[in-house]
């Protein structure tokens, strides 16, 4: 599940009063989820910006949507309609024409049989809604920063890395995983990233078997061995590469790192909740043509609360 925004969803007190240890169970990920079910969410997120040249800036953003995952003759069809979207900086609420734009935006998945997200559709009518609602010169400069194809893109590989990462797995507490991927950055460069998937325990919520997933992602092999505990040269082994090369001295520009705390359902691969942090940094360009060192820093949590599960 995802919901079509960077935002965090506040976890609520009645999901955790339901939610029980199972230390020891264990079970295999599978893509199975009921032919129809329904969920409400609730997001939230924090993050901040800073520049050597700017004064830091602190946003936050609360979103409220609803999604529907139903069974079709060839897979699944995932729709997903943001209800709300409000934002603050500083402090402040701000009215932002772009959330607006969002609000009652309803996006559509294909998924295939096996939990493979085939095609995203729906993000086209943003450019519509631009239209509509700005003046042309207003609109214009907007769309000059929202490529719909770009934005279907992301949400594809987003769902799909979570399958490779986790559909057919153990869910043996301790068990990792590794791969790699291409991270994006605000400036337009690109940098290969290493991850990994561990399984830090199961649980029962309602009944159901769950596990606590984490997703652990960095520019730098250095510090994903720190971050997740491996010798440098047992996880340099796993991704067949030499603990000698350059990136171990982390000497490239642009450094990311992320980790995700994710609870899954293990039959079906519904997500339960979901707590996330990320820190960027990178050079960007000011008017001047100046690179300035900026970094950016996000909190994200994720809940997800579906009818009669």
């Amino acid at each position: 599940m995802s919901i079509r925004v960077s935002a965090v969803v506040l976890l609520s007190g009645s999901l955790l009063a339901i939610a029980a240890s199972a230390p020891g169970e264990t079970g295999q990920f599978a893509f199975a989820p009921p032919d129809s079910v329904s969920y409400q969410v609730s997001a939230v997120t924090a993050r901040s910006r800073t520049a050597d040249t700017a004064a830091a800036i602190l946003d936050s953003a609360l979103l409220s949507g609803e999604g529907t995952l139903t069974r079709t003759a060839s897979g699944w069809a995932l729709r997903e309609k943001s209800a709300a979207i409000s934002m603050k900086r500083d402090g402040e609420t701000v009215d932002d024409p772009l959330l607006n734009i969002l609000v009652g935006l309803t996006v559509t998945t294909e998924i295939d049989s096996i939990g493979t997200a085939i095609r995203v559709e729906g993000y086209d009518a943003i450019i519509g809604r631009i239209d509509s609602s700005m003046s042309s010169d207003q609109a214009t400069m907007v769309k000059r920063l929202i490529n719909p194809d770009a934005i279907a893109k992301r949400d594809l590989e987003e769902w799909n890395g979570r399958m490779l990462r986790l559909r057919g797995r153990s869910t043996a507490i301790g068990s990792v995983s590794y791969d790699t991927t291409t991270i994006s950055f605000p400036n337009g460069t690109e940098a290969l990233a290493y991850c990994a998937t561990q399984v830090k325990d199961t649980l029962r919520i309602n009944g159901i078997l769950c596990a606590r997933v984490a997703f652990t992602t960095d520019v730098r092999i250095g510090s994903l061995c720190q971050a997740i505990g491996v010798e440098l040269q047992d996880i340099c082994r796993e991704f067949e590469v030499s603990d000698s090369l350059p990136e171990m001295r982390n000497d490239s520009a642009a450094q990311m790192h992320a980790n995700v705390e994710s609870v899954v359902e293990v039959a079906t691969m519904l997500f339960r909740s979901e707590i996330s942090s990320r820190k960027i940094s990178f050079l960007m360009p000011d008017r001047s043509g100046t690179k300035v060192p900026m970094s950016m820093m996000e909190t994200i949590r994720k809940a997800y609360l579906y009818a009669g599960r």
